[in-house]
């Protein structure tokens, strides 16, 4: 039997975040994906105790009772994959009946961890699970989900090639990496794959001043967008081409190094975090002139795509 990856120290993470307070739609979430490796069978009922004890009570875990199946489901071969569908699409579609097609957040929510733990562990395949997850709106941002489905994976490694990088230049980062980090981080925090904290924190190991805010690049304050969920990336594509097409009239066709830089990690971390989706992701970058092969931004691109 599977141990969910991690699981209690991904949970405690998330209540560290918030010093102790972990918001209810993230405690819904993080129960919601448990309850979803305890019907599937991936952990066993003590370690599904252990990690819900971790959990605080909130006015939403009556939710978790209406997820279950009056049948108890079983993992069986990939070949039964249409069978697993077919028993939880009716499942989710009897919430949104219930609420007469609008779904509240809350369920979504729940929904969603449950059938993120289904992904991460393989009982369905990425198909599977955008036909099930589209038949609900999209989460708000910061989306609580998309924290737990990677766990804190991308924050660590994260960390872990800008300080092996600083390392390597001495201590001196160039500002050519280090913009790259800058917009690298700020597509995962517009999009919830990073807390606002970790966002922050992880900030603080670059050089200032930082030179992000002042390009026409990014949303305003108070404008991030909403979160889309997993491979729903039209309308996310759109908004990008404007702004990209933008920024190249302003300069006369002529952009900035700078600006190039931080569009393509803006773009690499959208595509990495399935915002967008890999052709969408190629297309946007055919608006933009290439990097050199040979330029160390480049190598860095490489190095996240393989840590991350």
């Amino acid at each position: 039997m599977k141990e969910p990856f991690n699981a209690m120290n991904r949970i405690q993470q998330d209540i560290d975040v918030y010093e102790g307070n972990l918001p209810d739609l993230f405690s819904i979430a993080w129960k919601g994906y448990l309850f979803g490796l305890l019907e599937w069978q991936l952990t066993d009922s003590i370690t599904y105790a252990r990690c819900m004890s971790l959990l605080p009570n909130t006015n939403l875990d009556p939710i978790l009772e209406t997820l279950s199946s009056k049948a108890s489901p079983k993992i069986g071969i990939k070949s039964i994959e249409i069978n697993i569908i077919d028993e939880i699409r009716p499942r989710i579609q009897n919430h949104i009946n219930t609420f007469d097609g609008n779904l509240s957040e809350d369920y979504i929510i729940a929904w969603n961890g449950y059938l993120a733990a289904l992904y991460e562990w393989g009982v369905i395949n990425g198909h599977s699970y955008d036909v099930l997850i589209s038949m609900m709106p999209p989460i708000s941002n910061p989306n609580p989900v998309l924290t737990i489905f990677s766990g804190r994976v991308y924050e660590l490694d994260i960390r872990q090639v800008i300080e092996e990088d600083i390392k390597a230049c001495e201590g001196n980062l160039p500002e050519r990496h280090a913009i790259f980090y800058q917009a690298f981080l700020r597509g995962l925090w517009e999009y919830g794959a990073i807390s606002p904290k970790s966002y922050k924190k992880l900030l603080c190991l670059l050089p200032t001043p930082l030179i992000l805010e002042d390009l026409n690049i990014f949303p305003k304050r108070g404008q991030v967008p909403k979160s889309p969920g997993f491979g729903v990336s039209t309308q996310v594509c759109i908004e990008l081409n404007s702004r990209i097409q933008e920024n190249i009239n302003a300069f006369h066709a002529s952009l900035p190094d700078y600006y190039l830089i931080a569009w393509k990690a803006y773009l690499l971390s959208l595509a990495q975090w399935l915002v967008l989706d890999w052709e969408d992701y190629q297309q946007l970058l055919t608006l933009l002139p290439p990097l050199s092969s040979s330029d160390p931004v480049q190598r860095i691109a490489e190095i996240i795509k393989d840590c991350v």
